[in-house]
Order: structure tokens, then C-alpha cells, then sequence
């Protein structure tokens, strides 16, 4: 047997990065007579925020860390090859 909970409560609106937001709305509450709980929740996307520029450039850590992998790779295959 279910016992069902009305409730009513008013979206919450979350906002996030530039501009976003997405807007969470809970329903109705059942419980079982063995203890179980379902609830219904709804997450709506509203607004997407602005996008960035496309163009963006990597920072300089992010190339040096891949420049000394590739010389790792480079030295590896060259002790492989002697």
C-alpha cells in the first residue's frame, strides 16, 4: 500500500556560469509500508549562458607539459631503437 504526500512547492532557479540557468521543481511523495520512498523531480534547462571565445589559448604550463612529453616519447623510442 502507498501512501502518496502532496506538496506543493515553488521551482527553485539555479544559476550558473555566464548567463545559465536550469530551474528544479519537486513533485509528489509516495511511501511504501515498508519504508520505501519516490519522488518525482524535474531539472529544466532554462538559458544557456554566453559561450566563450573560441579562440582561447592554452596556457603556457599546459605546452610545456606536452613538449616534455613529447621528448619522452622521443628519447624512449630512441634507447628502443639502439
Amino acid at each position: 500500500m502507498y501512501r502518496r504526500v502532496s506538496a506543493s512547492s515553488t521551482p527553485v532557479t539555479v544559476l550558473f556560469g555566464n548567463g545559465g540557468a536550469f530551474e528544479i521543481s519537486l513533485g509528489d511523495m509516495s511511501f511504501s509500508d515498508r519504508g520505501a520512498k519516490d519522488q518525482l523531480v524535474a531539472i529544466t534547462l532554462s538559458r544557456l549562458g554566453e559561450q566563450g571565445d573560441s579562440n582561447d589559448v592554452p596556457e603556457p604550463a599546459s605546452i610545456a607539459l606536452f613538449a616534455i612529453g613529447l621528448a619522452c616519447i622521443a628519447s624512449v623510442r630512441r634507447k628502443r631503437a639502439n
